[in-house]
C-alpha cells in the first residue's frame, strides 16, 4: 500500500514537473521572441498602439511611470501575443457565448460602444449614464487655452472654429444595452461650449442636433465601431460650412448634388486606415458583427492632393496621421488649416471640394503648433474633437509643450512619440 502511494506521489511529481517545465518553456519562448523580434506598434487583433520601450526616467519623478511602462511594454512584446488573445477570444465565444469586449460595450443588435482607453482611469459607462465625476476637472482647463487661442489668431486675422462631435452614444442611445441609459446632459463637452460660448473671433459648433435630425435619412455611425461613417461626416461638413460662410459668404454651400452616396460591405481582413470595423476587430470576431458601410464621395472630384507644408513634423509612425493638404482652382471657400483627430479622416476628401486650400493635420502631429500656423497663415482654423477627447484629464497647454519639445530634440522623439499617443 506504501509502495502503491509512493509510486502514486512520484507520478504527480513527474507530471508537475514536466508541467511547470512546459510553462516555462513556453514562458522563456514568448519573451525570447519578444526580445529578438522588432517591437511591434499596434495590434491588428486588439486594434490599438502597442506599449513600446519607455525611456529611462529623468529624475526620481518619473521612476513609477517608467516601472508601469516597463510592465506594459514587457506585456505587450511578448511573442505569440496576437495568437494568444485571438485563440482566448474565439474559445471563449465557442464554450460560453461570451464576447470577450474590453474596449466595447456590446448593446442590441450587436451595436458595439467604446468601453475605455488604455490611458482612461474610468469607465465610458459611468460617461454615458453622467455618473462620471471627473468631467469639471478634465474639461475646465480647453476653456482659457481655446480663448487663448482665438486671442492669438484674432490678432493675425484668422477665425476660430471648434467643432463638438457627439460620440456614437448621443446620437444612437437606442441600440445601448439594456440597463444602460444614456444622460443627455452628461456629454463630456457640454461645460466647455458653455464656457467659450460668445468669446470674440471663437465659433462655436455642436453637430448633436444636426445629426440627431438626420437619423431618418441615413446611417450616420458604424455599428461596429465608435466612429462616424462618410454620411455621419456629410452632414458635419454641412454645418460646420455654415459656421464659415458666416464669415465667408461667397463659400459654396454643399449639396447632394455634388456627391455620390455608396454602399459596401467592409473587408473584414482591413486594417485601421478606415474606420468602420474597428472596435469588432477587438473582439477578434469581426465577422460576427455589422459590416456595411455607408459613405459619401465626391461626384466629381476637383482638388488635388499637393505636398504637406514643409513646416510640418512627424511625430508620431502612423501614416494616417501624415499631415495632407489639397488644392481646389473651382472652390469658393477659403484657405483653411484644420487640426483634427481620427473623426476628420471621413472629412478629409469632402471639405477639399468646398474650399481652395486645406491642410489637415492631427491632435497628434500638431495641436496647435504656433509656428506652422504662421508659415501656412490660413484664413480659418478649425479644430474638431469627439467627446471622448475631452475625458482624458490632460491640460492641453502640456500637450502643446511636449510636441515643441519632440520637434527641438530629434533624440527625446523615439519616446515623446509614444508619451504623445498615450496622451491623445
Amino acid at each position: 500500500m506504501i509502495n502503491k502511494l509512493a509510486d502514486t506521489y512520484c507520478e504527480s511529481c513527474v507530471q508537475s514537473v514536466l508541467l511547470v517545465a512546459a510553462f516555462g518553456f513556453l514562458a522563456c519562448l514568448t519573451a525570447g521572441l519578444g526580445v529578438i523580434t522588432p517591437d511591434a506598434e499596434q495590434s491588428d487583433v486588439e486594434n490599438r498602439s502597442l506599449q513600446r520601450l519607455p525611456s529611462l526616467p529623468k529624475g526620481i519623478w518619473e521612476i513609477q511611470g517608467f516601472v508601469q511602462g516597463l510592465d506594459r511594454y514587457a506585456v505587450d512584446q511578448s511573442g505569440f501575443r496576437n495568437q494568444f488573445v485571438e485563440w482566448r477570444n474565439r474559445l471563449r465565444f465557442q464554450l460560453f457565448g461570451i464576447i470577450q469586449a474590453d474596449r466595447c460595450i456590446v448593446g442590441k443588435d450587436k451595436w458595439l460602444f467604446l468601453e475605455r482607453r488604455s490611458t482612461a482611469q474610468f469607465s465610458n459607462v459611468d460617461v454615458i449614464s453622467g455618473e462620471w465625476t471627473g468631467r469639471d476637472q478634465a474639461t475646465s482647463p480647453w476653456i482659457p487655452f481655446l480663448k487663448d487661442q482665438s486671442d492669438w489668431l484674432d490678432r493675425r486675422g484668422i477665425r476660430f472654429i471648434v467643432a463638438f462631435i457627439p460620440n456614437k452614444y448621443s446620437i444612437y442611445p437606442e441600440q445601448l444595452p439594456d440597463g444602460l441609459t444614456a444622460d443627455s446632459e452628461a456629454v463630456p463637452y457640454l461645460p466647455i461650449i458653455h464656457g467659450v460660448e460668445g468669446h470674440p473671433n471663437l465659433r462655436v459648433v455642436d453637430l448633436r442636433d444636426a445629426l440627431v435630425g438626420a437619423k431618418s435619412w441615413s446611417l450616420l455611425y458604424s455599428p461596429s465601431d465608435y466612429h462616424w461613417n462618410g454620411r455621419g461626416a456629410y452632414i458635419g461638413l454641412q454645418e460646420i460650412s455654415k459656421a464659415i460662410q458666416d464669415w465667408f459668404p461667397n463659400m459654396a454651400t454643399p449639396s447632394e448634388d455634388q456627391f455620390i452616396l455608396t454602399v459596401e460591405n467592409l473587408d473584414l481582413a482591413q486594417n485601421y486606415q478606415k474606420p468602420g470595423l474597428g472596435l469588432a476587430r477587438t473582439t477578434s470576431m469581426p465577422e460576427l458583427f455589422p459590416s456595411t458601410w455607408y459613405g459619401v464621395e465626391p461626384k466629381n472630384p476637383q482638388a488635388i492632393e499637393v505636398d504637406p507644408p514643409s513646416s510640418t513634423h512627424s511625430l508620431t509612425s502612423s501614416n494616417v496621421r501624415t499631415p495632407k493638404a489639397y488644392e481646389s482652382d473651382s472652390a469658393t471657400g477659403p484657405h483653411i488649416l484644420y487640426i483634427g483627430d481620427s473623426y476628420r479622416w471621413q472629412l478629409s476628401a469632402l471639405f477639399a471640394e468646398q474650399v481652395e486650400r486645406v491642410v489637415y493635420v492631427d491632435t497628434r502631429e500638431s495641436f496647435f503648433d504656433r509656428s506652422l500656423i504662421e508659415s501656412e497663415n490660413p484664413e480659418v482654423v478649425l479644430f474638431s474633437a469627439h467627446g471622448y477627447f475631452f475625458t482624458r484629464n490632460v491640460d492641453p497647454y502640456s500637450i502643446v509643450d511636449r510636441q515643441n519639445q519632440a520637434r527641438a530634440s530629434e533624440s527625446n522623439a523615439a519616446s515623446d512619440k509614444e508619451d504623445l499617443n498615450l496622451i491623445l
